[in-house]
């Protein structure tokens, strides 16, 4: 191995380098040194330093954690894309690395951008835009207006048509002669007519012509890119940015659609994204592969001077251009106007480019990689699954909070995500009119708008339970309306509205979602009226009303400060009952195998006295009946050693004698330590508690049973109470708890 003419000295926190004397003896560089060279020279500055520091004598630049070098081990560069519009900017950080708030702030001050208020992040399907709607969808109320205004101008369309001079002779010439003979074969019975079967959805797609449905879909696409450029509008004035990962969903889908029409100009919103240079997607493809090492050979160690300095390296476009890239058949034929796959887990979107590198779209792209010996990118590695988000150590909580834009799509956890946004009392801007679970959810979020439209007591009217009217009396408070709402009443209706019986299993509203759902909206109105927010693009002038309504859902983080915080004693509480019933569970379990292992050696003790019993009365009869005998045991351990063991009849005697005496005193006193410790009794009580406390929490969490009619505050109390008194109940009993 080389070595190196200079000796390291420490000073002020620091390593730093000093020449040699001719006397000194060579330093062998070892592995931890040779890393931190090979970080030193990564940059100009590190090897100018390095080779005047070398040859003239003086101390070169320092590598440390603090000071200048605070962007230790991130990287950073500046790329175009051929094709799309924009500079982009990419940091590289070691997936090793924890990324702390300071160092983030730290980052994105070099990039002259502030942090963001919130963050947004798409949840919804890859289906392409222009293919939306379902036969499900278009039988539902909501599509018929939208179904009737392309009929009208389809018939229009038509009218003009048939109007024009030579749509006139055509149909004289080649329709009208066609009709009359049809009808002649029909009166003269000429001609038969064998209905054929058809499924419920073959049947629903054979009433809808290609046509419309294509016009259809045509129109929504439309409707949803200008609902998107509102979200966009909205979302920019209140300083949001949007979040991307590896894989895509719809919102970045309709994005991308606004920044091609130009319905939203490239820097009204910033995009941020985030993956992994050696996902298995990309190094599987020589393009994508390609890129990610144009972009790490043109990085440098990142500072504020290098992000000031730097000079755009271009990336050529040929993995989004069809003509070029043609692996994908569908990709090769339509680009990006169509495709027939609907999720990543379908195989056929292997080979796209939307499986292949990152969206390109983006405006900042935070690389992760995994580093070689010398800290450089490892370019055999690669992630153990295509797109792989588990492996990312980022999450988009680590800039700001979160705010979820769903947009459709039957994909899974999705009602998950968005029930969680509810509870959590987060910004979430549900997409009406789209296949999914949202679609049920937009229901039940409709019903809800009903409390503060017009007199609750009125609209919601439908949905109360029997002799609901009686109890509320003139004019209840809208947590007394929600109280009395029939969850199966809401359930009916949201089930009227959008069958929900085609989404993936679990997706699909059931009852005991709808019991979580009100009871949330009944201890925290305020909180789900300014947090959720229903956007349908079917709604004509979608634009202007909506964009101030999205402005002030983005903004409401202060407006629930409030009710999280008694949302957090609730959720303190409901854990700590949680560890009292596992902690109890644990107890009980211990006392039942404590008490079974005492019986069991109990039994098997007045077995063995039995036995023994039996055993020495035939001994004694073989006794009469012959002299002393001996009895010689050998065992082999190996060819040249033996175990050998002889003893007589009479020893054996003497044996089972004391065993006699021996064992069934040790049953005795097993069966009193069994009594005096009562472990049965202490285990029933132990077990009864552990299932008292689940009930208990579950009767707090609904506000039922001994908690229904209290306040919030009143309930918490009432159940640490309960609590308390089981577990004073316990030690009574001699369970210490």
């Amino acid at each position: 191995m080389g070595t190196l003419r200079g000796k390291a000295h420490r000073g002020g926190g620091s390593n730093t380098l000093k020449p040699l004397d001719e006397e000194e003896e060579h330093v062998c560089l070892t592995a931890r040194s040779l890393r931190e060279l090979a970080q030193r020279l990564a940059t100009n500055e590190g090897v100018a330093g390095l080779c005047s520091g070398l040859s003239s004598g003086r101390r070169t630049p320092s590598i440390s954690s603090n000071g200048s070098s605070r962007y230790a081990q991130l990287r950073y560069t500046k790329f175009t894309i051929n094709g799309f519009p924009g500079v982009k900017h990419a940091v590289f950080v070691n997936d090793g690395l924890t990324l702390s708030p300071t160092l983030l702030r730290k980052v994105f001050k070099a990039l002259r951008r502030e942090l963001p208020s919130i963050v947004l992040k798409g949840t919804g399907s890859l289906r392409h835009p222009s293919t939306l709607s379902t036969p499900r969808l278009r039988r539902t109320k909501a599509f018929q207006q939208l179904m009737q205004e392309v009929a009208g101008k389809t018939e229009e369309k038509s009218r003009r048509m048939q109007s024009k001079p030579f749509m006139q002779s055509f149909t004289e010439a080649h329709i009208e002669p066609w009709t009359s003979w049809c009808n002649s074969l029909r009166s003269a019975g000429g001609c038969s007519y064998s209905p054929v079967i058809q499924s419920e959805e073959e049947e629903e797609e054979a009433q809808d012509t290609a046509e419309m449905v294509q016009m259809v879909n045509h129109a929504l696409e439309k409707k949803l890119v200008s609902m998107m450029a509102a979200i966009a509008t909205a979302a920019s004035q209140a300083n949001a940015w949007t979040f991307s990962g590896p894989r895509l969903s719809g919102f970045e889908l309709l994005l991308q659609q606004c920044l091609d029409s130009g319905m939203m100009p490239e820097t009204h919103l910033f995009r941020f994204v985030v993956g992994h240079v050696q996902d298995r997607a990309y190094m599987q493809s020589d393009a994508s592969a390609s890129l990610m090492k144009q972009l790490w050979g043109n990085s440098e160690a990142m500072s504020a001077m290098s992000v000031e300095s730097a000079q755009a390296v271009s990336l050529p476009g040929d993995l989004w251009n069809p003509e070029k890239n043609t692996t994908h058949a569908d990709f090769a034929r339509h680009g990006f106007n169509h495709w027939s796959f609907d999720s990543y887990a379908d195989n056929s979107v292997r080979g796209h480019p939307v499986a292949q590198w990152l969206w390109p779209h983006g405006n900042l792209f935070l690389l992760f990689y995994r580093e070689d010996a010398l800290g450089e990118v490892d370019w055999d590695f690669m992630t153990k699954s295509e797109l792989d988000e588990k492996i990312i150590p980022f999450t988009p909580e680590m800039l700001a909070p979160l705010g979820c834009v769903v947009v459709g799509g039957n994909e899974r956890y999705v009602k998950r995500r968005m029930m969680q946004a509810m509870q959590m009392a987060t910004p979430l801007i549900l997409v009406d009119n789209l296949h999914g679970p949202s679609k049920q959810v937009c229901s039940f979020v409709r019903i809800m708008h009903r409390l503060w439209d017009g007199v609750p007591l009125v609209t919601c009217r439908p949905f109360l339970t029997d002799g609901a009217l009686t109890r509320l009396g003139g004019s209840p408070s809208r947590e007394d309306v929600v109280k009395e709402m029939a969850p199966s009443k809401v359930l009916r209706h949201v089930e009227d509205e959008f069958d929900g019986s085609a989404l993936h299993e679990g997706e699909m509203l059931t009852l005991a979602d709808v019991v979580i759902l009100l009871d949330l909206v009944s201890k925290r109105p305020q909180a789900f009226k300014e947090t959720v927010c229903l956007v349908d693009p079917l709604q004509p002038s979608v634009l202007l009303p909506k964009t101030s309504r999205l402005e002030s859902v983005l903004t409401c983080l202060y407006a629930s400060a409030k009710e999280p915080k008694d949302l957090a004693i609730h959720r303190s509480l409901t854990l700590r009952g949680w560890r009292l019933h596992r902690n109890l569970a644990i107890k009980a379990r211990k006392l039942h195998l404590l008490g079974m292992l005492v019986v069991a050696a109990t039994a098997l003790m007045i077995l063995l006295t039995s036995a023994l019993a039996v055993w020495m009365v035939l001994v004694r009869l073989e006794t009469q009946r012959h002299a002393e005998v001996y009895y010689n045991i050998s065992v082999p351990l190996t060819p040249a050693t033996w175990i050998c063991m002889s003893f007589t009849r009479t020893e054996t005697m003497r044996v089972m004698h004391q065993s006699l005496v021996v064992l069934p005193l040790s049953a005795g006193l097993l069966t009193t330590l069994h009594s005096h410790f009562q472990l049965a009794d202490k285990w029933a009580k132990a077990h009864m508690a552990a299932t008292q406390i689940v009930s208990e929490i579950y009767y707090f969490l609904g506000n039922v049973g001994p908690y229904s009619g209290a306040t919030q505050q009143h309930a918490q109390k009432r159940f640490t109470k309960r609590l308390e008194r089981l577990v004073g109940q316990l030690s009574v009993a001699g369970v210490h708890e």
